[in-house]
């Protein structure tokens, strides 16, 4: 009989040929979704929510895991949002043929892509957890050609998305605030087509200066020299109430329903100086200027952004040392009209300070960050320690804290500061009001231990 004789040692040679990597990518990591690479891509880059891709795509369905494959379609070439929880008519159309409705293969690229390089070829091996169907593994195949960036713009909170039309070539400095840019747009409402405002030669506008509309100045933050992107944007970020930009004709009376779609290609940019790079004129003029743009953005209700552009003109005040030095030599040099001159940039610079944290602590306020908002009162009253307005918002964030006892320190000093301010009464009341609540609760707490 065959078989090896016994005390003998068996020798086994094995060559490797080739393997393709397994990957569980299920949701879950529960093996209904079993990655196979069967041709690596190119690149680092995988493609991310809201992208839209372009793939070859195979289905072939299994009514057990041991039976023979069957191929639903011929191969297709389709395109999908990733994330979007719908798909186009002719990938619809496949997962239909395959028995898994709408959405089932749709289902599986979307766990499938994300995972991918470009120009990789892989399948997706799914069970009926994963896509549903009557089939037991369902096998999708897909070789990723290519894919659009669809993303929302920073700091917009998603109102505002960027689709990357045409890439930037080896290029990776993006404009910084107050850059100036050199651009061409066309914008047009975005169901009706109509053009509203463009520039087909290139214009030079400010970064943050308010020269174009919002979804535009705030996408030039993330584009790259030579990009063209398609902005999608409500009317809050164009020409709605408060934008402080004029309504073009075309644009919907309705603005619930206006919404506008921007092409705007970065021609070109020069950044914007740093405050290290910047003398202490430069310094004193860009602390103003970040201040009055976090005005106008407080003024629309943009309270985020605004708070951004106040911290950003704290960072561009002058270091004291600077203001300290220049006031030594004005004085050392006899120059008493320097001197002045300097005192009086020392006090301007320190008035910006105050002003804007003051200001941060009301966007805080608004945006529920209470704490935040104290400290940015008691940096103020470090400066200005008679300051009705920082007064009035420390007691404000600490009432809402239910730090009753330092809100009445607070509001009855604000009160004694600007005795005519309706807004302290009205704060004052409401922590007459709390301290009320406060005492119901603590007979409530206490009371049955004395009965």
């Amino acid at each position: 009989e065959l078989g090896v004789p016994p005390d003998a040692s068996l020798l086994l040679r094995v060559a490797m040929g080739d393997w393709n990597d397994v990957e569980d990518v299920s949701p879950g990591r529960d093996g209904s979704a079993l990655k196979v690479v069967e041709s690596r891509g190119e690149g680092w880059q995988r493609p991310m929510q809201r992208y839209v891709c372009t793939l070859s795509l195979e289905v072939e369905v299994r009514a057990c895991a041991e039976s023979a494959p069957e191929k639903v379609a011929p191969e297709a070439e389709v395109t999908m949002a990733l994330g979007g929880g719908s798909v186009e008519a002719p990938l619809e159309e496949v997962s239909r043929l395959a028995g898994l409705g709408a959405w089932g293969v749709g289902a599986a690229l979307d766990v499938l892509l994300p995972t991918m390089q470009r120009r990789e070829r892989a399948v997706l091996r799914c069970s009926q957890a994963l896509v549903g169907g009557p089939h037991e593994r369902v096998d999708v195949r897909a070789t990723l050609s290519s894919w659009v960036r669809v993303e929302p713009v920073p700091h917009t909170g998603e109102a505002v998305v960027r689709t990357v039309l045409v890439e930037a070539e080896q290029e990776h400095e993006r404009p910084n605030e107050d850059a100036r840019c050199e651009i061409t747009f066309a914008v047009r409402a975005a169901g009706s087509g109509a053009l509203l405002e463009e520039a087909t030669e290139p214009v030079s506008v400010v970064q943050g200066d308010g020269a174009v509309i919002r979804a535009i100045d705030a996408a030039l933050l993330e584009m790259k020299r030579g990009e063209v992107a398609l902005l999608r944007a409500p009317a809050a970020w164009c020409y709605g109430e408060g934008s402080g930009y004029t309504r073009p004709a075309g644009f919907p009376a309705d603005e619930a329903e206006a919404e506008v779609e921007a092409e705007v290609r970065l021609v070109g940019f020069e950044r914007g100086k740093e405050a290290w790079a910047m003398s202490l004129a430069e310094r004193l003029a860009s602390q103003l200027k970040k201040k009055e743009q976090g005005n106008a953005l407080f003024r629309r209700g943009e309270f985020e952004r605004a708070l951004r552009r106040y911290e950003a003109s704290n960072s561009r005040a002058p270091e004291a040392a600077d203001l300290a030095k220049a006031i030594e030599a004005a004085s050392c040099g006899g120059d008493e009209e320097a001197a002045s001159a300097a005192n009086e940039r020392k006090a301007a610079a320190e008035q910006v300070r105050l002003a804007c944290l003051v200001n941060m602590a009301a966007c805080q306020l608004r945006l529920g960050e209470h704490g935040a908002a104290a400290k940015s009162c008691s940096a103020a009253l470090d400066i200005a320690p008679g300051s009705a307005k920082a007064l009035f918002r420390r007691g404000q964030a600490r009432l809402a804290l239910a730090e009753l006892s330092g809100a009445k320190e607070d509001l009855l000093a604000a009160a004694k500061a600007d005795p005519k301010s309706r807004e302290v009464r009205a704060a004052l009341t409401q922590l007459k009001a709390a301290q009320g609540r406060a005492r119901e609760e603590e007979r409530g707490a206490f009371g049955g231990i004395f009965t």
